[in-house]
């Protein structure tokens, strides 16, 4: 990026790469949340199938 060749400062620089970061860091965490969430819904669901076996 040449943002400061065309006369943008320095601090809207910073402000764009942390927004970027912020940008990255949700998409990151979406994942992992829709990971965990399917993990623990094997774990329930395969719980209540033993749950059914023992009975």
């Amino acid at each position: 990026m040449f943002l400061t060749e065309h006369g943008v400062s320095d601090g809207n620089q910073r402000r764009f790469s942390a927004v970027n970061a912020e940008t990255v860091y949700a998409q990151y965490n979406g994942v992992f949340c829709r990971f965990c969430a399917s993990r623990s819904v094997l774990l329930f669901t395969a719980r209540r199938f033993w749950a059914g076996c023992e009975q």
